[in-house]
């Protein structure tokens, strides 16, 4: 990611350190200046088309089989449009993508589309990934920029159920949001699901407020689990 003392810098946080987003931070402390950082993030998210193996979409193409419209994603990347049914015609939300979010929760969506509530490769610079990002996002006294994008997530995450897959939900971000909403509504909101590898346990925070279903291993095994659920 970076050269010299500051590549040797990203080791040594990568060494010392299991909060993601310290180690985000570090990374990006490390450039000399935005321009090269942004040119980092896309040399590692913006990959072409051409350049993807047909087989790896096999897991974003379950999540379609699933049959519903809207996807939320915190991914940067096109993986998902890619393995949609129709992609010349599947839409994409930005994060700041306020008339669609709005519009959605009046109308609903129609047409296949993916949020991508954490931003998309194409617009670096609104792209959330330190702590500063995420405050912006989702501390209330600072995310007047983003302030329609957690007013959507809220109200989705009590109108609908999700269904989390391939999510940990140690987001503590996220997870302080749904927690919230969980408590204020209690027994009033939807119903959510996260896919849990056997063996595997959810944070002691939402046990009684997300439902686990669980699979036996990552690769075929999730994506057979996932297509059980699209055919239930």
């Amino acid at each position: 990611l970076g050269k010299g003392d500051e590549a040797a810098n990203v080791r040594t946080s990568l060494k010392m350190k299991s909060d993601c987003l310290s180690i985000a931070d570090d990374i990006k402390e490390s450039f000399s200046n935005d321009s090269s950082y942004f040119g980092s993030l896309e040399k590692f998210f913006d990959i072409k088309r051409e350049d993807i193996e047909e087989s790896s979409l096999a897991l974003a193409r379950a999540v379609w089989a699933l049959r519903q419209n809207l996807i939320v994603t915190t991914n940067y990347e096109k993986v998902l449009h890619w393995a949609s049914t129709s992609p010349d015609d599947t839409k994409y939300w930005d994060i700041q993508s306020d008339y669609e979010q709005a519009s959605s929760l009046r109308d609903g969506t129609t047409i296949e589309t993916i949020w991508h509530l954490h931003g998309h490769i194409d617009n670096k610079k609104k792209i959330i990934l330190t702590t500063e990002s995420y405050n912006r996002l989702y501390d209330d006294a600072h995310n007047g920029e983003f302030r329609m994008a957690l007013s959507t997530l809220k109200s989705y995450l009590v109108q609908k159920s999700f269904l989390f897959i391939g999510y940990s939900l140690e987001d503590k971000y996220f997870v302080n949001e749904l927690e919230k909403v969980c408590d204020l509504f209690d027994d009033s909101n939807s119903e959510h699901y996260v896919l849990l590898k056997e063996g595997s346990a959810l944070p002691k925070a939402l046990e009684k407020k997300v439902i686990p279903i669980h699979y036996k291993d990552h690769g075929q095994p999730l994506i057979d689990k996932i297509r059980s659920l699209g055919s239930a």
